[in-house]
């Protein structure tokens, strides 16, 4: 796991950070053996990624033979689809699911897509368990995530991201000739 942090810690992080981390990724994908970018973010921006500076990154990186996924976002069905980098069909965009006693249920946080793009898959992603990083927006904004001193229950497509972006780093290291595509 190589960590390329781009947002400060409020959480910001600006669209020339974001495109340096996954260039600065590229260049040293071989170095470090990366084969999967995970971005768990939605950025709100509605705009065709087709003119969009992340996409191409991102696109870029998938050229470069790094799977990329990435959050499908929270907006629910509020939202007209997925927003970037979610709504570049070259990545895997993945929606959020939660866990109940009757089986696995799309929660309304969630977003859906619009039918035309829409989240590739979906995975757990409520109350799932990581590290907690003190004072930062999450933890200050959402007490009712506090574990202990190192641990946060963090809820979104944003968690949901890192299971699938686990579980294809676990195909690669079974599969290594894998593609994105293949993938």
């Amino acid at each position: 796991i190589v960590s390329v942090k781009v947002a400060g810690r409020s959480g910001d992080v600006t669209l020339e950070g974001l495109v340096a981390g996954v260039e600065w990724t590229i260049e040293n994908a071989d170095e470090f053996d990366i084969r999967v970018i995970n971005l768990a973010l939605d950025t709100g921006d509605a705009s065709d990624y087709r003119s969009n500076a992340l996409a191409a990154a991102l696109e870029r990186a998938w050229d470069a033979g790094i799977t990329v996924v990435t959050a499908a976002g929270n907006g629910g069905t509020e939202t007209n689809g997925l927003g970037l980098p979610a709504s570049d069909p070259l990545v895997i965009a993945v929606g959020g699911v939660e866990a109940t006693q009757g089986g696995m249920i799309v929660p309304d946080w969630t977003s859906t897509g619009n039918g035309v793009r829409n989240p590739d898959v979906a995975a757990p992603g409520k109350s799932i368990e990581s590290l907690r990083a003190p004072g930062s927006a999450a933890d200050v904004e959402h007490p009712e995530g506090f574990v202990d001193a190192e641990r946060f229950l963090g809820t979104g497509s944003s968690p949901s991201s890192a299971v699938v972006a686990g579980v294809a780093a676990l195909l690669l290291e079974d599969r290594p000739a894998l593609t994105p595509d293949q993938l």
